[in-house]
């Protein structure tokens, strides 16, 4: 989508879509979390080797609502890591750190 004048804006489920084919790829098991779940859920529950955690995907300039910061707060709490990530590239950073 072009906006006029402006660099075209991707797409959250874009964004997430390059996300959840690299997991994959890289051995991840990754499940994407659907609107059957509370408000606030994360969109991707990954695991592999042992280690489980919450990716929530934003936009470039997107923000975590108060709901999302909530819930966020709530698997942190009971050690579950949880990632806000706007690109492949940022999430890849963010697992090497954990």
């Amino acid at each position: 989508m072009k906006r006029k004048g402006l660099r075209p804006v991707i797409s959250e489920k874009s964004i997430q879509s390059k996300i959840t084919e690299r997991l994959r790829f890289d051995g991840w098991f990754v499940i994407r979390m659907t609107s059957v779940y509370p408000a606030g859920v994360p969109d991707l529950l990954i695991v592999r080797d042992g280690l489980a955690l919450f990716i929530e995907v934003k936009r470039p300039g997107g923000k975590v609502s108060p709901v999302q910061e909530v819930v966020h707060l709530q698997f942190r709490r009971r050690g579950i890591p949880v990632l806000v990530v706007t690109s492949l590239t940022e999430l890849q950073s963010q697992l090497e750190n954990l």
